[in-house]
């Protein structure tokens, strides 16, 4: 009869578990990038919808790439674009703490998550393009934004 009982309320304790891992989650998307590189012409463009991100919020950037990434560091334009105004940031996500080997979570494929950044209120689209010259980078899989609300 005990048995009966633990059931309903390990279900419980792991629904509540996963539930509080999207606590003030707002949104988050990846984009991906092409085999072949990330032009210095490409623009990623992310939407959130306005009603879900409303108040004071936060971002953070996720890059996923492959473990053979040359660089050290991943340099980035970020544009918040709302409704009369915009703004312009330019951030270098750092990938190795001893520029030569890359310290991102994985094995294969290396996650790395910046942050977080203000996220200017009123924003409707943000843009995420690379700041490393005219060179397509190769190896960079995947690109994400998340925002999450801010904590008081």
């Amino acid at each position: 009869m005990a048995r009966v009982r633990t059931i309903p309320t390990l279900i419980l304790t792991l629904t509540l578990a996963l539930s509080s891992c999207r606590e003030g989650l707002r949104y988050h998307r990846f984009c991906n990038l092409p085999q072949e590189g990330w032009s210095h012409r490409d623009t990623l463009c992310f939407a959130p919808d306005s009603d879900s991100i409303r108040g004071d919020n936060r971002f953070w950037i996720e890059v996923r790439l492959d473990c053979d990434f040359p660089y050290a560091a991943l340099p980035l334009t970020v544009e918040q674009r709302g409704g009369q105004c915009s703004q312009r940031e330019h951030l270098s996500i750092p990938l190795s703490s001893d520029g030569r080997r890359l310290n991102g979570k994985g094995l294969r494929l290396l996650q790395y998550r910046d942050g977080p950044f203000d996220l200017l209120p009123g924003t409707k689209e943000v843009r995420i393009w690379h700041n490393a010259g005219y060179v397509k980078l190769i190896g960079i899989r995947d690109l994400g934004l998340e925002i999450r609300q801010a904590q008081p």
